[in-house]
């Protein structure tokens, strides 16, 4: 959980910083995909090929490091479906417009 007060001031004896809710960490640097400054303003258009080795090869080992790592989300020990996560986003947006803002993260 993180508390924070009205005025905007975190409660430091009753919250937990990141390294305490999320216990398993781990990290990949990657390298500009591309050289060019040009090419890389348009990156939307650089195919995957032509992207840096250095670059795909990082990549690659990000997405094995996510699909072999990742457990599924549970809410209250049921595995969230996308039928939960909307039903949640829109708990959480229903809040803001009405001028709430959650506290607890717990279910992210």
């Amino acid at each position: 959980f993180f508390f924070q007060a009205e005025d905007g001031i975190r409660d430091v004896e009753r919250s937990r910083g990141l390294g305490d809710v999320y216990k398993r960490q781990d990290c990949v640097t990657l390298v500009r995909p591309v050289g060019d400054e040009k090419a890389l303003r348009e990156i939307q258009n650089v195919s995957y090929e032509n992207l840096r080795p250095q670059f795909r090869t990082k990549v690659e080992l990000l997405v094995k490091k996510v699909l072999c790592n990742v457990r599924p989300k549970t809410i209250e020990g049921q595995p969230l479906t996308g039928e939960m996560f909307v039903g949640l986003l829109q708990q959480y947006v229903t809040a803001f417009n009405g001028g709430v803002v959650p506290v607890s993260y717990t279910h992210l």
